[in-house]
């Protein structure tokens, strides 16, 4: 529903601005911040509990805490990740060995800093650039123009680029416009494939960043006051819109699969998640182990068998609530905590990540550590590598992103 203002002001457009960035955060500023209350409360009690600890048994539980496993010598994952915040760097997942690329735009711009893999090259969105670096030692970033976010293509092999209107005091985001710009695909080398598509409508459906097989998910602006969270599956190559969302969360997206859970006030606690296969409509309901939340970050293998999401356990004897990792199948019912997964928070940490790479191997990251877990269907348990250290920084107003090939 497009906002209507009578004789727009720079103020109100910059008000504007905000609510549309807050819009794509606020959920995950919501976790981080019941998560800060949870680790202080810890500090406070930091001398009780471990001695409660240290003369009892813990509590038995279906989803306990676990020791880091060691990682056997033999095993590596062949894989290569490419981190960014404030400059990139191409990282062998085995031997720990970085190489460290320009960052070619600074902090700021109206889009959040993200990266997509497009066959072996990768696209970067940072100060409202898109920026292709190409496979091969001697990667050069290499401007490709405007961008308001870069997103998963219909195929490994091509990405989608959105660019909007922009608004003369702002530069980047014009609400008073008739939609809310237009998408066009990319391939690895950076060219334009076919036409750019203007997103449907005239009442501020935009893109949320999760995108598949089946098209990209689009969030309404809610007027003011309105906390209702409207989404749609739209797909840019048909120009059609392929399933409606009412009060939902769409968390993640992987071929044809799209995981989805009801937003709040709506569900609050117990909230299952919900596996829509958008090319034949059937879904599926999955519940979480008791006393767990998903917290919003889902990643699918390559070969669409596993559904790996992100989870706060939030046991009142386990204060503060650790983040894991549980894993759906493919006729999973209920969801399975990743053992070795688990990761306490504190004040000074963000959330957890996750990523697969092309090979199969899941990535799991928090935000504000420098450690990298891996885990591949078929293992027991995720494991610390052993080489691979992530840079340390001061959190910002904006987290780092991680990709893997």
């Amino acid at each position: 529903m497009t906002l209507l203002l009578e004789e727009p002001t720079a103020e109100n457009d910059q008000k504007a601005q905000l609510l549309f960035k807050e819009a794509r955060r606020r959920r995950r500023r919501l976790r981080i911040m019941w998560m800060a209350v949870g680790a202080i409360v810890f500090v406070v009690f930091v001398g009780l509990g471990l001695t409660l600890h240290r003369s009892s048994s813990p509590p038995s539980s279906s989803v306990g805490a676990t020791a880091h496993p060691v990682w056997p010598p033999h095993l590596r994952t062949g894989a290569t990740l490419v981190y960014a915040l404030n400059d990139v760097r191409i990282l062998d997942a085995d031997s720990g060995a970085t190489q460290v690329l320009p960052m070619p735009a600074l902090y700021g711009g109206s889009r959040d800093l993200a990266m997509v893999t497009v066959g072996r090259s990768f696209l970067l969105n940072r100060g409202d650039t898109a920026w292709l670096y190409s496979e091969g030692n001697n990667r050069k970033p290499v401007d490709l123009g405007p961008s308001d976010g870069v997103f998963r293509g219909p195929n490994s092999n091509e990405a989608w680029v959105w660019t909007q209107p922009c608004a003369p005091i702002l530069g980047c985001t014009n609400y008073n416009a008739p939609q809310m710009g237009s998408v066009h695909l990319v391939d690895g080398a950076g060219r334009q494939i076919g036409a750019a598509v203007a997103l449907p409508g005239e009442d501020g459906w935009y893109p949320t960043g999760v995108a598949g097989h089946a098209g990209m998910v689009l969030q309404q602006q809610p007027p003011y006051g309105n906390h209702g969270n409207q989404q749609e599956i739209w797909n840019p190559l048909t120009d059609r819109v392929v399933h409606v969302f009412a009060n939902a969360y769409v968390l993640g997206a992987g071929g044809n699969a799209v995981v989805w859970e009801t937003a709040a006030p709506y569900c609050r606690t117990n909230c299952p998640l919900h596996v829509l296969n958008a090319l034949n409509g059937s879904e599926r309901t999955v519940r979480l182990p008791s006393g767990v939340t998903a917290t919003g970050d889902v990643a699918i293998s390559p070969d669409g068998r596993t559904i790996a999401v992100t989870a706060a356990l939030g046991y009142a004897s386990r204060i503060p609530d650790p983040q894991g990792v549980l894993l759906i199948g493919p006729r999973t019912q209920v969801a399975k905590m990743l053992t070795g997964s688990e990761r306490l928070t504190n004040p000074n940490l963000g959330p957890m990540s996750l990523i697969w790479s092309t090979n199969g191997w899941l990535f799991s990251s928090t935000v504000g550590m420098t450690t990298v877990e891996a885990w591949r269907p078929g293992a027991s348990q995720a494991r610390v590598l052993p080489k691979l250290r992530l840079p340390e920084f001061t959190l910002v107003n904006e987290d780092p992103s991680l990709i893997a090939f």
